[in-house]
């Protein structure tokens, strides 16, 4: 299964972050913890990131063979721009009076890894085109 079309894409991750808000709220107010909230973003953002990586293809990309594990987009572009708009949260999360401190380290971590993986992808793109 693999997502070519921009409507398609569009549609797969404002559902995933329309669940993971909902689901989110709940955990919120069945938890009592302060911790449950941002370990369960933080792991719905993963399983969003591993799902669009493995299944959306760029418009000009070859459907298979399946991508490295390092290519999280269809180019160069497209990993540049997601990895400022994940460092850009974890920076915003990091201005933030209000975060917890424990929980929000865990998700300003995450953001920069993401961040990170992202840059790395957009990098890896840079070294293998001629």
């Amino acid at each position: 299964m693999r997502f070519r079309t921009v409507s398609a894409k569009v549609g797969i991750v404002l559902s995933a972050v329309v669940v993971s808000a909902v689901v989110g709220a709940i955990v919120g107010e069945i938890s009592v913890s302060p911790w449950s909230v941002p370990v369960f973003t933080v792991l719905a953002t993963a399983a969003t990131v591993v799902f669009t990586a493995r299944t959306f293809r760029g418009e000009d990309e070859r459907v298979v063979p399946a991508r490295p594990w390092w290519k999280l987009t269809g180019g160069r572009v497209s990993a540049v721009v997601m990895a400022m708009l994940f460092l850009g949260q974890g920076a915003l999360l990091l201005l933030q009076p209000t975060v917890a401190p424990g929980p929000g380290a865990l998700a300003i971590a995450s953001c920069v890894a993401w961040g990170s993986a992202y840059l790395y992808s957009a990098a890896r793109m840079s070294r293998s085109t001629p």
